[in-house]
């Protein structure tokens, strides 16, 4: 039975794609991928998307008509300073612009079809390192060089 991924993941899954498309362009042996570093098959360096809160405006008063709003976490784990400095400047380049919206249908539990619908419109809110206020030779080795790209992002497309 095919089912669609609901908006939320949609997004998510997006800007997965996306970004691992880009990176697979233009860079070697960069990991992309879901919501943490204890993702099955992560390894540094690598880029996690994670999307947290939602908000619903609606389109005009008195509408139950929405567009939707997701704040979206892009953590960045790199092996040095140099490198988070550079994946974190090429990860902005990429996604001020936005990014397409694809619809996913799964067969089975896979991604069996996905196709663009649209694009995403993405505002950069916060670009900063992670910093635990503790020695970096005391951290995990995903933690020392860490990054956090904090986005809003809008799918353009009302809800009813």
């Amino acid at each position: 039975m095919s089912q669609t991924y609901r908006p939320s993941r949609a997004i998510e899954a997006s800007i997965i794609d996306y970004l691992s498309d880009c990176f697979e362009t233009d860079w070697s042996n960069i990991y992309v991928g879901l919501s943490n570093a204890e993702e099955e098959g992560f390894q540094i360096p690598g880029v996690v998307v994670a999307l947290s809160d939602t908000t619903h405006e609606n389109v005009e008063m008195g509408s139950q008509n929405t567009y939707r709003e997701a704040l979206v976490f892009i953590n960045i784990y790199a092996t040095s300073n140099s490198q988070r400095l550079d994946i974190k400047d090429y990860v902005v380049s990429k996604i001020k612009l936005g990014c397409p919206y694809y619809t996913y249908i799964i067969n089975n539990g896979s991604v069996n079809t996905r196709t663009e619908t649209g694009r995403l419109k993405i505002n950069i809110e916060g670009d900063s390192p992670v910093d635990f206020n503790i020695d970096k030779n005391d951290l995990p080795l995903e933690d020392r060089f860490r990054h956090l790209i904090t986005i809003l992002v809008r799918t353009n497309k009302v809800e009813s």
